[in-house]
């Protein structure tokens, strides 16, 4: 609870507090959280700007003739700038957002659907994109659109290796390439 809560439910009502949490977007953020949101210009891209943002990054580096030793420092600077932000801004909703039953519900289908971080240097680039996009729109929703949205996002395609799924019996399907993968069916 935070300072003057308790005092606001049971001006509100109970039922009336339960009923604004189930719907957080009649609640609006305080502005000194969305001031501090505002600098965290990463995590609303979609997957497309992701990528099209890390390609400008190693663009601006190759021009200046950088070696491949200082280009990949350059692409893990930029994941990592990516990282602490979606970070930041989880734990800034989590302490700061008035919206806590949403904030408790993107944690529980975040862990749920999780991907592991540290799996793949892509992974990292979508590590804010797959809460945005994939969790965070569809904690009150359906089932099945948050299955959806999970199965489809960048960062679950490559955490269970889905991305390399072909039909069985496809022209140039060889090798890793060959078949379907049942990692994500295994996991639900």
């Amino acid at each position: 609870a935070t300072p003057g809560q308790i005092q606001q439910i049971q001006q509100m009502g109970i039922d009336a507090y339960i009923k604004a949490q189930l719907q957080p977007q009649t609640i609006s953020y305080p502005v000194d959280l969305n001031e501090r949101l505002k600098p965290l210009n990463t995590i609303v891209w979609q997957p497309t700007e992701v990528i099209h943002q890390a390609q400008r990054v190693v663009d601006e580096a190759e021009k200046k003739g950088i070696d491949n030793q200082a280009l990949k420092k350059v692409r893990q600077s930029f994941n990592q700038k990516m990282i602490r932000q979606a970070k930041r801004a989880r734990l800034l909703r989590a302490f700061a957002s008035p919206r806590q039953l949403e904030e408790v519900m993107v944690d529980f289908w975040y862990n749920h659907f999780n991907v592991f971080l540290n799996q793949h240097n892509f992974i990292e680039k979508f590590f804010s994109s797959y809460e945005q996009h994939a969790i965070r729109p569809y904690v009150f929703g359906k089932f099945r659109q948050l299955l959806g949205a999970t199965a489809k996002h960048p960062a679950m395609l490559v955490y269970l290796d889905n991305w390399r799924n072909t039909a069985p019996g496809s022209p140039g399907a060889k090798g890793q390439f060959q078949g379907l993968n049942e990692n994500y069916a295994r996991e639900l």
